[in-house]
């Protein structure tokens, strides 16, 4: 076992090297919001009430408080700093490579043949997605599972130690507890009996026995992950996405994940679900390779077991992932392939050996061996500067991939989120376009199309979510609310208080009945404004309001509410634009000029409000007395 330290330390500090730029990279938009960000449970550290909910939420459509607790120990340490978070996922891929080396040397009796499957799971370009992402802190925690898993299992076979059977229990069912893909553990240790152990002449009786709580563990995973992405609305319908489309995706996606394997071009973050353009001819392509693959590793299985052993290890632990039941709106992911891959991986290697060992001088193989590592890690490292930021990250997915629909919605977030609204806009309506179904979508829109004035627009585009979640009150109350902002009153208030009844503490509904009760002098206003959230309304609130009193003929009235807006929210574009067109209109344009100064100030992406800036600056400077 000495023999194999300096390759055990080699491969670890290259790991670590090669992924050393994650540390150089932030938070993405995509996901790590809702993982760090934006989550107070995470940010707040480990505690007994951080601890209750990492095991009872199934917030992003998953249920692994195991994962849930180890961002939270990061956040103990650093707070929000994302090179914390790295720090871990790279440790722990590094941790899993490691692991990965020991079983194939203890299970094999080999050594360079085991480094260079570990040396291949370590550097592929497939691995930046689960390590560089910091919300796929599960992968990189599952997989330390998942090989610590095996070695336990290995030891207890090769010694007969049952310790080592409970080990591997309890190891498993950790893993579990960090990602539930690991449901086909069993079925993988399974296969270790038929190659390396080769126990399969014993019989499978006391096999499948000991095999057995391991199988019951993965049936309780599958049952709790269904209930927690239902919950979480992260599987796809059967009318959003056909059985014949997602099987002729999963062919298709096995056996791009086989090419890129090899060859790692155009790898991007998501890849788009386009059933409908799935070309037959691809299909068939792809369903005769995995055809001609499965039939080389049967005819193999006598003479060379771990051709079948690492082809089923591909294909069986692929399944839960390949979209025959669709969960989120990619066709595939490069982070779906960083345990399977390790199957054809092992085939690959040992192959190689057989055929070329004979033939080829053991000084050349190393060099071939080498310089694809290198060639491999190069292209990790370049990849992994598309994880800086998002906008980065979406730039490359819109680069590399077609009708991203995901891409699309996603860059334009970034760009609304910097100030550049105009700009957002094209990016949140080529998501619509290219997936209608998307709420999400179809939200972003609304609010950038509301930021823009055009309420009725985002009116419409609000009832189509609501008309995709008919069961979602929080929808209902957000069009109410746009409904308010475009002079609808009473559809607004009917709206709001039908939400209320799904959603009593919706703050957004509170606001549309707070704003209506203030309109009609209701004495009810100020509490309702109060269950919006705030002793006194925010900004936004006084301009609804103001904007109601102008289309009610109240000048006078509009003008105290949209003075209010500006001295309660200085910062609103909003407030300051309508109160300087609102003065302007009545011919007080000096007074008008630094409102809308800072409306241009605050929001440079309003064209409107430059052009009005534009214009009055031109009448003040043709005015009699200048």
């Amino acid at each position: 076992m000495r023999r194999g330290v300096p390759l055990t330390v080699g491969i670890g500090v290259a790991t670590a090297a090669v992924f050393a730029r994650s540390l150089t990279c932030g938070f993405v938009g995509y996901d790590d919001r809702g993982y760090v960000v934006e989550n107070a449970h995470v940010l707040a550290g480990w505690s007994a009430s951080g601890l209750r909910w990492a095991f009872t939420t199934t917030q992003q459509a998953n249920w692994h408080p195991l994962t849930w607790l180890s961002l939270m120990a990061d956040a103990s340490l650093g707070g929000a700093n994302p090179a914390v978070f790295h720090a871990t996922n790279v440790a722990l891929h590094v941790l899993a490579v490691l692991l990965l080396f020991q079983v194939l040397r203890l299970a094999t009796g080999d050594l360079w043949k085991p480094a260079m499957v570990a040396a291949l799971f370590a550097l592929h370009p497939f691995r930046v997605e689960s390590v560089t992402w910091i919300a796929e802190r599960k992968d990189v925690l599952a997989a330390v599972f998942w090989m610590a898993t095996l070695l336990a299992w290995v030891r207890f076979r090769l010694r007969g130690r049952r310790g080592w059977l409970g080990a591997a229990v309890l190891l498993f069912a950790l893993g579990l507890l960090a990602k539930p893909m690991l449901v086909t553990l069993p079925c993988v240790l399974a296969l270790l009996e038929i190659w390396p152990l080769g126990r399969v002449h014993r019989g499978w009786r006391p096999v499948l026995a000991w095999l057995s709580p391991f199988a019951l563990l993965s049936a309780a995973s599958c049952v709790i992950t269904m209930w927690a992405q239902r919950a979480g609305g992260a599987l796809g319908s059967l009318t959003a996405y056909p059985f014949v489309a997602r099987f002729a995706n999963a062919i298709v996606g096995a056996a791009l994940y086989l090419g890129q394997g090899l060859w790692p071009a155009g790898l991007a973050t998501p890849y788009p679900y386009q059933w409908e353009t799935i070309a037959p001819l691809r299909v068939a392509i792809s369903a005769l390779v995995l055809a001609v693959l499965t039939t080389l590793a049967v005819r193999a299985r006598h003479r060379r077991p771990w051709a079948l052993v690492g082809w089923l290890w591909y294909v069986g632990t692929l399944v839960p992932v390949l979209g025959l039941v669709q969960v989120g709106q990619q066709s595939r992911a490069d982070r779906y392939t960083y345990l399977p891959l390790i199957g054809a991986t092992l085939w690959l290697c040992w192959d190689a050996a057989a055929l070329l060992a004979p033939r080829v001088p053991a000084r050349a193989l190393a060099a071939a061996c080498v310089v694809w590592l290198a060639a491999l890690a190069s292209v990790t490292w370049v990849q992994q500067g598309y994880w800086k930021d998002a906008s980065t990250l979406w730039l490359r997915a819109l680069a590399v991939t077609e009708d991203n629909a995901v891409a699309h919605d996603g860059y334009g977030l970034e760009l609304f989120r910097g100030g550049q609204n105009a700009e957002a806009i094209p990016h949140f309506a080529e998501a619509v376009r290219l997936s209608p179904g998307s709420a999400t979508a179809r939200v972003n829109l609304a609010a950038a199309l509301s930021r823009r004035g055009d309420f009725d627009a985002a009116v419409e585009q609000l009832r189509e979510v609501v008309h995709l979640r008919p069961r979602d009150f929080a929808s209902q109350a957000n069009l109410a609310s746009m409904l308010l902002r475009a002079g609808r009153t009473e559809e607004a208030q009917n709206l709001a208080r039908a939400a209320l009844q799904g959603a009593p503490h919706d703050p957004r509904a509170h606001e549309v009945l707070g704003v209506v009760a203030a309109l009609h002098g209701d004495p009810s206003a100020g509490a309702e404004l109060q269950l919006a959230g705030s002793e006194r309304p925010r900004g936004q609130l006084w301009v609804a309001v103001a904007l109601s009193l102008l289309r009610e003929g109240q000048t006078e009235e509009a003008e105290r509410a949209l003075r209010k807006a500006v001295e309660v929210e200085p910062t609103l574009p909003s407030a300051h634009t309508n109160l300087a067109v609102l003065l302007a209109k009545t011919g007080r344009l000096a007074e008008a000029l630094p409102h809308f100064e800072e409306a241009v100030r605050l929001a440079p992406e309003d064209e409107g409000a430059r052009r009005n800036l534009e214009k009055v600056q031109a009448r003040l400077a043709s005015a009699p007395g200048r």
